[in-house]
């Protein structure tokens, strides 16, 4: 049998679609006990399609078969393996399994891995995967907090606005001055509209203000300002507009055309 798995293996590289169908045929006729060596040919392969291929023939063996590809995510420790396992899951067995094993190895030590994780699980899509994404919050990886961010934003997720609050308070912009800071600070603004709770008006607005004569903090970065001020516009309440009016008249040009802007829409 070892063999002609592998006979059937190399048939996945062939460019001829009737021998592929049929390779993928006689594995799901074989079951469960071909999915090791497919397995490991999904590991071993940079090949997207060819991995594609393979994942789509273990899909054939049945349910067990599938368990086993997923769960093949916590046995391995290799990030690159990892990664590629993640990037066939897609379509091939039940979305309640595939989230719940994608959870539990989003706490990988790797980033690339996590990165890798969070997209498949936005992918699935709902919900059911919020969680993950506001834990992911707070990572320590610049480019997972920023995804996670924008699909909480995406998501419209309540239980998050008081986090993203936090991400937009003075304290915590004039704390974090790197380029990435900013980055997930001009996310924070943006997902806050997209969310539209009131809670974010207040955080908002004192974002967007300029920083008071006699503040300790000189000046705000003018592209959190502008991402608050975008975000304004999408709560139409007599206080934001109070605050637009006053903005038409701030000192920078890019500020007060913004507000023109989006007073305009109301």
């Amino acid at each position: 049998k070892s063999e002609m798995i592998k006979i059937l293996i190399s048939d996945f590289y062939s460019s001829e679609p009737g021998r592929i169908e049929n390779a993928v045929s006689i594995v799901g006729r074989l079951g469960y006990s071909a999915c090791p060596p497919l397995i490991n040919a999904i590991k071993g392969n940079i090949n997207l399609r060819f991995r594609k291929t393979v994942a789509n023939a273990i899909k054939e063996t049945g349910s067990e078969g599938v368990l086993y590809l997923v769960r093949a995510l916590e046995e391995e420790r290799t990030p690159e393996m990892v990664m590629r396992i993640i990037g066939v899951l897609d379509g091939i067995g039940s979305e309640e399994m595939m989230v719940e094993e994608l959870k539990k190895i989003h706490c990988h030590k790797d980033p690339q891995v996590r990165r890798s994780s969070l997209f498949a699980l936005r992918c699935l899509g709902g919900d059911r995967v919020s969680d993950v994404f506001i834990e992911s919050v707070n990572d320590t990886d610049m480019v997972v907090r920023r995804e996670s961010i924008k699909f909480l934003g995406e998501l419209k997720c309540h239980d998050t606005v008081d986090i993203l609050c936090g991400l937009i308070s003075s304290t915590y912009i004039f704390s974090k001055k790197d380029e990435e800071s900013e980055d997930i600070q001009m996310e924070a603004c943006i997902a806050l509209g997209k969310i539209g709770d009131e809670r974010a008006i207040r955080p908002l607005i004192d974002a967007v203000l300029p920083a008071k004569l006699f503040s300790v903090h000189k000046s705000k970065i003018i592209s959190i300002r502008e991402a608050a001020l975008f975000a304004l516009g999408n709560f139409k309440t007599e206080k934001v507009k109070i605050t637009l009016k006053k903005l038409t008249g701030d000192k920078n040009s890019s500020i007060s055309d913004i507000a023109r802007s989006v007073l305009s829409s109301f």
